[in-house]
């Protein structure tokens, strides 16, 4: 576990830092009262507008705990106290309420009044005391009844706490302490602040068992410790002027030998003997301080993590108890860094640290922690500029590297520059005032100087400098060493060598797959390890270089790497390798390839680490110059990270919204920390999981990775800084969802959460749907087969029908033929007939008894001529040779020529006629005799079969296109929709009318011509009527078929 701890120090040294979560990290409110850790690992945060749940990476709000949603003014929760039957309790000013995880919902305990909770306790028997300021409650959560206590004098109670032997104990507002008599079931009281002045500020606000037998006892006047035997009262904050505003909320204990105190105005730290030994507050300049001076409580976790309550700065939290970290900021102040940017190390004989950056020299002394500046601006350390870029101490001499200026060479004792080499015209002079890097070569007077334009030597017994021709020039070198084989090491855009043994040079390659992947974008750093392989900080990540075997690795994000640019790289005591990234210092193991991570050590100072600026110094501690000050790391401070955190699936959303718990309906039946398995339709795709491991000292360095059985063979990693996977198009199926977390050092953990999910079909796919299937298609199957069989018969049927027609044209064509052939056999002896006939009855007129014989020969001879011609009329109708003789026919002038001739037969027969004809019925184009048939037939049939009622009447239909619709209605026998269209076939009579003479040819006739008119007669009935119904067209085309 790795956390910062600071001892007092000049300003420039930040001595905590703390993380700060507030409302911009997902917090409620800023005003935050109390924290805890539950049985799981979150942490609950009490605050001014309802509790959170913290997950490392999330907040989780509960802002109406009442249940019902309806709360009065904003929900305050002063106190939080886990159960050890597991259940939360939250003490607000609403009431007190019991947490159930499985609902995550709250209860109400009923007999407890509004009112500020002050103070809650568990006591042996599970029953939980209760304190409200003024009264005091003691509840039994078995029946969730609370009962009140009486009987104490009007004294108010605040804080209480249940010590390791079980013993009640009560703070009062007077300032006194109570101890709880379960045999008399009452308490005993003892002073503590009754010799305060003022009244006021006598309440004792916390309760601490600091060991067994003493308790430190907080009020708004300072701190008393209270000795539970002796019953003796000693002060505390010793060294502290103490004031009426100190008000003391709470005590932790962060070691055996050190504590903090809550204060109002900032956290004390506390020896055991309850004197101060540092005081903690808010830094308005830094953003990893306190966040806020007025502390409500302080947490301790698993992790030895400390949470702070702060009353307007939400929650600080502190890493852990271990000083492994110091971070130094550039200042104004006295003894403070001078510059932001650090971009080079080294380490006089003495143990002092000389560091270089963008603002001129400073020298660190470790005892002290103290910076001295050299500047140009100083009269008495006075040095040529300000940019350095190159360090080197030889022995009693400080070589800086000023770049544009040349080299200053620094009496370290002296603190005073001796000499100065600047780029001159000289054959033996320095070329180049850009110096970038200084190097001396072990145990001889040759120091190497790398610039931005070249290498150069200079040899300190000849005062001379010269430019070797084994190294490439005119290009920059950011660093030189030399390996333990006496090989001289360049690093310019790649590794240049020369082995003046061997008298070779030239330049590494590092082949991957064919290819040299040196030069890269980025070279920054490189060292020689204690055996001898070479380890470049690039862009493209870490190369080691083993020169003996000629084999190269290269570690990436893909090895665990938070990031691949690489700045800086030192080798600690024990052969790890500090590497500083863009993502945080990492340490790595080269025995065992393990990765650790220090990802807060990320923003500690709010810039990027700079480029070849770390260093190792003899007592182990390891510097590294960043873009904002200086971090010093204690290798041997930090321990191995032992804690396994949980991990839980803390939400399932669905198209982005977070699954609601819903017992009867919904997927989820019971809060997501809880639930092991879930089922979703397939329209609730897609769906999110986010999950978190428990682990607050470094969330950043946390790695995480998961798998989906049923689709994934391996596993996949996530992103830390938002640990959530998105599932979309995932057919129907059973699946398992693992996920599990990584620590710092790179191992995966044996923490593994496991969730099956199971997507269910659409309906349209379920075992239900497959039934209905195949009973739908053993019925289309059937429908198939019956409609089949019906086919057949019903296309016999249809041949039979075809065939009987076929017979019955064949017959009425032959009929016809017949008729036709008689008919003009016929005609010739009935017209030759008609003359003698006429001379015969001319010539009996005085014979009345062969007058009434030649009548009746007359009268059949007529009916007979009649025949002759209608069977003619209907034989030139189906003729393709029958044209229409059209002319303008008058409506009312035909039927009355027609109503002529049926008059006397009307009147004989007392027939009731009626006629109503339509005025607006104008002469219309039609063939006249064609029209006189038919309505002669139609009137002759009505006539013949009425009983004694006929009704003519014309008119134009209501249709779309005009026409004239002309009907005939009779009463007597009524006709049978049966033998509607029957009757308009030829020689067809129904039987009830064959006992009256006729042919049956009228009404196929007066069809065949109505037809012939483009027009239509049919028949219909109405009550006891027969209505025959004639429909022409008003305009006929000149030809009519």
């Amino acid at each position: 576990m790795v956390a910062f701890l600071w001892t007092p120090s000049p300003a420039n040294s930040q001595q905590h830092v703390f993380v700060r979560y507030d409302i911009t990290a997902g917090l409620n409110n800023n005003t935050t009262f109390c924290a805890l850790q539950d049985k799981r690992g979150f942490i609950w945060i009490g605050t001014a507008d309802g509790l959170n749940r913290f997950d490392g990476n999330r907040f989780k709000s509960y802002r109406y705990i009442s249940g019902s949603g309806t709360i009065t003014g904003p929900c305050y929760v002063w106190k939080i106290l886990e159960h050890s039957n597991g259940t939360l309790w939250v003490g607000t000013n609403q009431g007190i309420f019991i947490f159930d995880e499985s609902t995550e919902t709250f209860r109400h305990i009923k007999d407890i009044p509004w009112g500020v909770v002050a103070g809650m306790t568990e006591d042996s028997s599970g029953k939980v005391w209760v304190s409200l300021y003024q009264e005091l409650y003691i509840c039994d959560p078995a029946g969730g009844n609370a009962i009140k206590l009486t009987g104490f004098s009007g004294r108010r109670f605040v804080d209480i706490i249940t010590t390791e032997n079980k013993e009640i104990w009560v703070g009062t507002e007077t300032g006194e302490l109570g101890k709880w008599e379960p045999e008399r079931e009452g308490f005993t009281f003892y002073p503590v602040f009754g010799d305060v002045q003022p009244e006021s500020v006598r309440p004792v606000i916390r309760i601490f068992e600091k060991e067994p037998g003493v308790l430190w006892v907080g009020s708004r006047q300072g701190a008393r410790a209270f000795n539970r035997v002796t019953h003796a009262v000693t002060p505390l904050l010793a060294g502290e002027v103490l004031q009426t505003d100190l008000q003391v909320r709470d005590f932790i204990k962060i070691n055996n030998n050190e504590f903090w105190v809550a204060t109002k105005k900032g956290i004390y730290v506390l020896d055991t003997t309850g004197h101060i030994t540092g005081h903690i507050k808010k830094d308005n300049a830094s953003l990893n301080s306190l966040s806020g001076d007025d502390v409500q409580s302080i947490f301790k976790d698993r992790e030895g993590g400390i949470w702070c309550a702060t009353y307007y700065g939400g929650v600080s939290y502190y890493a852990s108890a271990n000083a492994a970290f110091q971070v130094y900021f550039p200042g104004l102040a006295e003894g403070a860094i001078r510059g932001s940017n650090i971009t080079t190390i080294t380490e006089d004989p003495a143990g002092n640290i000389w560091m270089a950056g963008d603002n001129g020299l400073n020298k660190f002394d470790p005892i002290s922690r103290r910076f001295t500046g050299f500047s140009p601006f100083e009269k008495k350390r006075m040095i040529t500029g300000l940019d350095l870029l190159g360090l080197m101490s030889d022995s009693a001499r400080l070589w800086l590297g000023v770049f544009r200026h040349g080299i200053d060479v620094l009496d370290i004792q002296k603190e005073k520059v001796v000499q100065r080499f600047a780029a001159g015209a000289g054959m033996f002079d320095l070329k180049s005032n850009r110096i970038m890097c200084i190097y001396q070569v072990a145990g001889k007077d040759v120091i190497w100087v790398g610039t931005a334009d070249g290498l150069f030597r200079y040899d300190k017994r000849t005062d001379r400098f010269t430019m070797p021709g084994y190294f490439p020039q005119k290009t920059p070198y950011n660093c030189i060493f030399e390996t333990p084989d006496g090989t001289l090491w360049g690093l310019s855009d790649r590794l240049y060598y020369y082995n003046p043994k061997k008298n070779i040079h030239g330049g590494l390659q590092v082949m991957v797959n064919g290819t040299d992947i040196l030069p890269t974008s980025i070279n920054s750093s490189v060292i020689v390890a204690r055996d001898g392989t070479l380890w470049l900080g690039t862009g493209n990540g870490l190369i080691h270089i083993d020169l003996q075997t000629k084999k190269a690795r290269i570690y990436t994000d893909a090895d665990g790497l938070p990031a691949n640019i690489v700045s800086g790289v030192v080798e600690d005591n024990t052969g790890g390798l500090w590497l500083t990234t863009t993502g945080g210092v990492v340490l790595l193991n080269p025995q065992t390839n393990i990765i650790t991570s220090y990802p807060q050590t990320k923003g500690l100072t709010g810039g990027q680490f700079s480029y070849v600026s770390s260093y190792k110094s003899k007592n182990g501690r390891i510097y590294i110059g960043v873009q904002g000050g200086v971090i010093c790391i204690n290798p041997d401070l930090l321990q191995q990270d032992k804690f396994v955190p949980p991990v839980y699936i803390t939400g399932i959303s669905v198209f982005n919204t977070p699954l609601a718990i819903n017992k009867k309906e919904g997927p989820l039946k019971q809060s997501v920390l809880l639930t092991d398995a879930i089922t979703l339709t397939h329209r609730q795709t897609p769906f999110s999981i986010s999950f978190a491991a428990l682990s607050y000292a470094t969330p950043g360095g946390l790695r995480y990775e998961y798998k989906l059985e049923g689709i994934d063979k391996d596993w996949h990693l996530v992103d830390n800084s938002d640990p959530l996977v998105n599932f979309t198009g995932l057919p129907p199926g059973n699946y398992v969802f693992r996920v599990r977390s990584g620590s710092g050092r790179g191992l995966w953990q044996k923490n593994e959460k496991l969730l099956n999910i199971t997507i269910l079909n659409p309906f349209y796919k379920t075992d239900i749907a497959y039934g209905i299937y195949l009973l739908l298609l053993a019925g289309l199957v059937y429908w198939w087969l019956r409609s089949y069989k019906r086919h057949l018969s019903d296309k016999q049927k249809r041949n039979t029908q075809l065939y009987e027609i076929k017979k019955e044209k064949e017959l009425y064509a032959a009929k016809t033929a017949f008729f036709t052939e008689v008919i003009h056999e016929i005609r010739t002896p009935v017209t030759l007939l008609k003359a003698p006939l006429e001379m015969a009855m001319a010539d009996s007129r005085e014979l009345p008894r062969t007058q009434r014989y030649l009548a009746i020969m007359e009268e059949n001879m007529q009916r007979l001529s009649v025949l002759i011609n209608q069977l003619l009329k209907l034989k030139g109708t189906e003729s393709a040779q029958f044209r229409l003789q059209r002319s303008s026919v008058k409506l009312e002038s035909l039927l009355a020529e027609i109503y002529f001739v049926f008059n006397p037969v009307i009147k004989q027969r007392r027939i009731k006629f009626h006629s109503a004809i339509s005025e607006a019925i104008t002469p219309f184009q039609a063939d006249k005799e064609a029209l006189t048939t038919i309505i002669t037939n139609l009137l002759d049939n009505a006539v013949k079969y009425c009983d004694h009622q006929v009704i003519v009447k014309a008119d134009y239909s209501k249709d779309k296109d005009p026409v004239l619709e002309i009907s005939i209605a009779s009463d007597g026998l009524k006709i049978h929709p049966e033998y509607r269209e029957k009757i308009f076939k030829p020689f067809y009579r129904l039987k009830e009318t064959r006992q009256v003479a006729g042919t049956g040819i009228g009404l196929a006739l007066a069809r065949a011509l109505a037809n012939a008119h483009n027009g239509s007669l049919h028949l219909e009935s109405a009550e006891t009527l027969n209505i025959f119904i004639l429909k022409l067209p008003v305009c006929l085309p000149e030809v009519h078929e």
